[in-house]
């Protein structure tokens, strides 16, 4: 059996597909600096920064966040 890691965040494994929208549960804090993503619901994207911070691309505009310990993983395409 695989060893997968549980995120309390989505209540779901790492690794594991949003059975509504797809793509795969993600922490964001694993990702290299500069890598762009798109988030499965499809209204965002983003880049990884350097530490725990992401630069958010929303219709809104940008912005950047802080990835926190209750708040970094995310279901990515």
């Amino acid at each position: 059996m695989e060893n997968k890691i549980w995120c309390k965040e989505y209540k779901d494994y790492y690794g594991n597909p949003d059975p509504q929208y797809g793509g795969k549960l993600t922490d964001l804090r694993t990702l290299a600096a500069g890598t762009e993503f798109h988030v499965a619901n499809g209204w965002w994207t983003g880049q990884k920064l350097e530490g725990d911070y992401i630069l958010v691309y929303a219709p809104s505009g940008k912005r950047k966040v802080e990835l926190t310990d209750k708040y970094h993983s995310l279901y990515l395409q």
